[in-house]
């Protein structure tokens, strides 16, 4: 019996130590198939399967993000350039302003000298007007007629005369009209004094 063992473990001998040869390659070839730091029995490994989409609207945001980014700071720079024009013209307003003061006053003489010059020919034309028209009353009077009282503007004259005869008030009326300056000429009143022996006339001319 013992003959017959030793004969059925040789090949049982045999065909372990022909596994443990393949056993080792089998070994060999699935270390060199798995990756460089896998590991499968210190830790489990974290695959990441992002999907399409998620990578294009990751894309999209990062673009916005930058435009976005982008515009802040074009509005920055224009608000810091946008301040610094209020505040230059603001100082360059407010050093203005003096000289402006001093060209108000300067403003205000040459307005009151204007004003002065201009009643100034006013005047000197009415004058000028005024004095043709008292010429033109006192010159048609005459030496028959003598002058109490005179009232003379623009638009007319009234006049107080005495004479001693009714004729010569006749004549200066026609005087008065033949110059072509009078649109009418008016009797006013017209009394005879007896204690005088005079006629005590008032007229009144209206100037075309």
């Amino acid at each position: 019996m013992a003959p017959n063992r030793q004969n059925q473990e040789k090949p049982r001998l045999k065909e372990q130590k022909i596994k443990k040869q393949e056993n080792p390659e089998k070994g060999n070839s699935e270390e060199n198939n798995l990756e460089p730091g896998f590991n499968l029995i210190s830790q489990f490994q974290n695959i990441h399967i992002v999907p399409e989409y998620a990578s294009k609207l990751i894309s999209l945001l990062r673009k916005f993000i930058i435009i976005v980014s982008v515009g802040f700071g074009v509005l920055l720079i224009l608000n810091i350039v946008v301040s610094y024009v209020i505040g230059f013209q603001k100082n360059w307003q407010n050093e203005l302003l003096p000289e402006i003061d001093s060209y108000a006053g300067v403003e205000e003489k040459a307005r009151r000298i204007s004003d002065k010059t201009v009643a100034y020919k006013k005047f000197f034309n009415e004058r000028k007007l005024l004095s043709e028209k008292l010429s033109y009353t006192l010159d048609n009077i005459g030496n028959d007629v003598e002058l109490k009282d005179m009232q003379l503007d623009q638009s007319g004259f009234e006049l107080s005369l005495s004479g001693s005869s009714a004729l010569s008030f006749t004549d200066l009326i026609i005087r008065y009209l033949d110059k072509d300056m009078l649109s009418e000429i008016v009797i006013l009143s017209a009394n005879f004094d007896k204690s005088k022996n005079d006629f005590n006339v008032r007229i009144r001319g209206v100037f075309k």
